[in-house]
């Protein structure tokens, strides 16, 4: 599989390009919006935060287009009035890679369709790599609450 090498665009504090990301697709065979929570404004080079809900940001990879985007996180943890799962469906995110989460939390991305697997705290392009070489857990009730 090759590696992620980011070609970062003169807004590269908002939007950046992974020119040669593989394409990654669902079962569907439809691109996937992957979302990271991360703790600033590095895109593919930030690092994944430890409470998904309390990062400044969350970096989103569309594996159909390339494109990486930065958004804020205005969720309620952040003085927001909505939840991380809420916000991140309104992105239209499929799976959220993070390095920990509880019952709950995982429950209400579920509702949401979005799907969870654990990456522990490191650079989202490592994460988005092993995810996209299969080697990442997906995150199941079951399992109880992850530690980070």
């Amino acid at each position: 599989m090759p590696q992620l090498r980011p070609s970062y665009a003169s807004s590269a504090r908002a939007t950046m390009h992974a020119a040669y990301m593989p394409a990654v697709w669902n079962q569907n065979g439809e691109g996937m919006r992957i979302a990271f929570p991360t703790l600033g404004n590095e895109g593919l080079d930030d690092t994944i935060g430890e409470h998904f809900g309390k990062v400044p940001t969350y970096t989103i990879v569309d594996t159909e287009t390339h494109e990486v985007k930065v958004v804020e996180n205005t969720g309620i943890h952040g003085d927001g009035e909505i939840y991380p799962p809420e916000l991140l469906s309104r992105e239209k995110v499929d799976v959220l890679i993070c390095s920990g989460i509880g019952r709950k939390a995982l429950s209400m991305f579920q509702g949401f369709k979005i799907k969870i697997y654990m990456a522990g705290v490191r650079k989202v392009a490592d994460a988005l790599q092993d995810f996209i070489n299969g080697d990442l857990k997906e995150a199941c009730i079951e399992d109880g609450a992850w530690n980070r």
